[in-house]
């Protein structure tokens, strides 16, 4: 879906910006655009999707859980590659 799309191109975009030190650890993804390592929340720069509990309608007016599925979609980009990121951190 388009929500897939926009996700994993930003993500892959991301990929060269470093950040200040490394970070290590099992990732816990909250929403499609938070990761958490550790006590670290991090935000995707520049990425905003839905969050968890957000629901969308079809174009026929079916509900869906998008929220969700953009979560998962962000778990499944992490998982294809459980080595290393280079991701630039926003603090929150």
């Amino acid at each position: 879906m388009r929500i897939k799309k926009i996700v994993g191109l930003t993500f892959i975009g991301m990929i060269g910006y470093l950040f200040q030190g490394s970070l290590y650890g099992e990732a816990k993804i909250t929403d499609g655009d938070t990761i958490i390592i550790g006590s670290q929340k991090i935000r995707l720069y520049e990425i905003d999707t839905l969050e968890k509990k957000q629901k969308c309608k079809t174009k026929q007016g079916r509900k869906w859980q998008c929220g969700i599925e953009a979560k998962d979609y962000l778990i499944k980009l992490i998982d294809q590659n459980k080595y290393k990121y280079n991701i630039l951190i926003i603090q929150i």
